[in-house]
C-alpha cells in the first residue's frame, strides 16, 4: 500500500507541475469563446488524462503485481471495465480536441456501452429494489436497455454538472468516499490523490476536467455503482439514487427547457444549475452552494432516505424559485 501512495504521489506532482506542456503536445487547449466557456483565460482541460493514468496504474498493480492484495473490481469483470473505460475516454480526448457534434458523441458512448453491456451481462441491472415502498421491479428482458440508458443519463448528467471549478472535482471526492463507505475498498481512497493535485490545480484555474474527465467519470461511477448494487454492497435504489439525484435532476430540467425551446436536448447551453447560482451569489458562494445542495441530502440519508430524498426536492425547488423571482 505504501508504494502505490508514493508512486501515485510523486507522479501526480511531477504531471501536474507540467500541466502546460502536457497540454500542448495533446494539442488540449482551451480558448475562452465569450459563449458557453465561463472561464476568461486559456484552459488546459487535461483532467481526464490524469485520470485515465491513475485508474492505469491501479488496474496493473490490482491485477498483475498483487501489491495492494486489494481488488478494484472482481478480476473477470475488470477486463471489461477496462475496454470501456478506453473507449469513453478515447470519446472524450476526441471532443476536447475537435468539438464533436453532440449527436455523434452520443451515438459514440452508446456504442462503448453497449460493447461493455454485452461482455459483461452480469453488469446489467435486472432487479430493483426500492426501500421506501418496499417494491422489487425485475427488468426483465429489457434489462440491457434499461441498463444502458442508466449510463446515458449519468454520463451525460455529469458532463453537463461540469461547469465551475472545483464542482465536478469535489463531487468526485465525495463519491470516491461514498463507495469506500460502502465498499471498504481501498482503492477508491487511492485515487482522492489525483483529486487532491486536481483540485488545488483547478482552484488555480490551470487544469480542467475537460470532456474526457467528465465522461470518464460518468462511466466509472456507472460501473462502479452498477456493479456494487449487483453485489450487495448497496441495499437499495435509493442509496445510489440520493448521490446522483443533483445533477440528474439539474439534467433533466435542462432538456425538458431545450425541448420546450425547440433545441436539441444535447447541446450545451448556459441554464445550468452552477449557472443559476453564478448569476445570483457570484462564483465563491456559487461553489459552496452546490455543494451543500448535494452533500446535505448525501449525510442525511445515512439517517433517513425519506427526509433525505425530500430535502433533495425542497434544496433543488428553493434555487430554482430564487432564480425566478430574481429574474423579475
Amino acid at each position: 500500500m505504501t508504494i502505490i501512495i508514493i508512486i501515485l504521489t510523486i507522479l501526480n506532482f511531477i504531471i501536474f507541475k507540467n500541466f502546460k506542456f502536457i497540454s500542448k503536445k495533446f494539442k488540449i487547449i482551451d480558448y475562452p469563446d465569450n459563449e458557453r466557456k465561463i472561464h476568461k483565460n486559456i484552459a488546459y482541460p487535461i483532467g481526464g488524462i490524469i485520470f485515465f493514468i491513475n485508474i492505469v496504474i491501479l488496474f496493473i498493480f490490482n491485477n498483475y503485481f498483487d501489491l495492494l492484495n486489494l481488488n478494484f473490481i472482481k478480476f473477470n469483470d475488470s477486463g471489461v471495465f477496462f475496454i470501456g473505460f478506453v473507449l469513453i475516454f478515447f470519446i472524450g480526448l476526441l471532443d476536447d480536441k475537435i468539438n464533436l457534434n453532440a449527436n455523434i458523441k452520443l451515438l459514440l458512448v452508446l456504442a462503448s456501452i453497449s460493447i461493455v453491456l454485452i461482455l459483461n451481462p452480469d453488469n446489467q441491472l435486472k432487479n430493483l429494489y426500492f426501500q421506501l415502498v418496499d417494491f422489487n421491479l425485475s427488468t426483465g428482458k429489457f434489462s440491457f436497455f434499461f441498463t444502458l440508458l442508466c449510463y446515458l443519463l449519468l454520463i451525460n448528467a455529469l458532463n453537463m454538472f461540469d461547469g465551475i471549478n472545483l464542482q465536478l472535482g469535489l463531487y468526485t471526492f465525495s463519491g470516491l468516499i461514498y463507495l469506500f463507505l460502502f465498499s471498504q475498498n481501498y482503492n477508491f481512497l487511492l485515487l482522492l490523490i489525483f483529486l487532491f493535485f486536481f483540485l488545488v490545480w483547478n482552484f488555480k484555474n490551470n487544469v480542467f476536467m475537460g470532456d474526457s474527465g467528465s465522461l470518464l467519470i460518468g462511466y466509472f461511477f456507472s460501473y462502479i455503482f452498477i456493479f456494487g448494487y449487483n453485489n450487495n454492497y448497496f441495499l437499495n435504489v435509493e442509496q445510489i439514487f440520493i448521490f446522483m439525484a443533483i445533477p440528474g435532476i439539474d439534467m433533466f430540467r435542462l432538456f425538458l427547457i431545450r425541448i420546450y425551446n425547440k433545441k436539441n436536448p444535447f447541446q450545451g447551453d448556459k441554464n445550468h444549475i452552477h449557472h443559476v447560482l453564478l448569476k445570483i451569489y457570484g462564483e465563491k458562494k456559487a461553489i459552496l452552494y452546490v455543494q451543500i445542495i448535494y452533500l446535505l441530502p448525501l449525510l442525511i440519508s445515512f439517517f433517513s432516505l425519506k427526509i433525505s430524498l425530500a430535502s433533495i426536492v425542497f434544496l433543488y425547488t428553493l434555487v430554482i424559485i430564487n432564480h425566478l423571482l430574481k429574474k423579475k
